[in-house]
């Protein structure tokens, strides 16, 4: 086996990261950075947005002011307006916002999300099982697994996949030495 190339976890969250989420953790009774951002600082990766997982109590004009120096993407006009879904997890509201010089950042709120382990359960990809809770960084086994064996390992067999193998394809682009795992 490959010996792993370890790195302290907190060296993952820089600065940008962790000021926006302590900024949006002040609005939500629960908010953390997690999966792709994460995923991609850990196998040194590029980044392509910075996405931040929040219940839906969060405090909408709160979590407006906080992020006062952001813009709406996509000419949505007031965030006060945007509510999150009663459905639950698969009726989520995405919220991306702008800003120049940063990554672009996604705000996904839902009903479901009251701890790491209801976020995590969703992900499709053990190797995106990773967040920051602004005091640490925490991984799931799977996260582990996939990363000791350079692989990206399906957890949902029971679900269709066809927009999770559309995610894969755009993946692989991004990882194309990681071997592929359709539990």
């Amino acid at each position: 086996m490959e010996q792993l190339n370890l790195r302290p976890l907190d060296l993952l969250v820089d600065w940008h990261c962790r000021r926006t989420l302590a900024a949006i953790q002040k609005t939500a009774s629960f908010a953390i950075v997690a999966g792709g951002y994460l995923r991609d600082r850990y196998y040194q990766v590029a980044p392509k947005d910075l996405d931040i997982f929040v219940s839906s109590d969060c405090d909408m004009t709160a979590l407006s002011k906080a992020l006062d120096d952001w813009s709406l993407k996509d000419g949505a006009s007031d965030l006060k307006e945007l509510q999150a879904s009663d459905q639950g997890y698969r009726a989520i509201e995405v919220i991306t916002f702008v800003k120049s010089d940063e990554l672009p950042l996604q705000i996904i709120i839902s009903d479901e999300f009251t701890a790491i382990d209801r976020v995590f359960k969703d992900f499709d990809f053990g190797f995106c099982q990773i967040a920051y809770t602004g005091h640490q960084v925490m991984v799931s086994d799977a996260f582990w697994r996939d990363a000791a064996d350079n692989t990206a390992t399906y957890l949902h067999p029971e679900q269709p996949i066809d927009g999770t193998q559309r995610r894969a394809d755009k993946l692989r682009q991004k990882y194309p030495n990681t071997t592929w795992v359709w539990a």
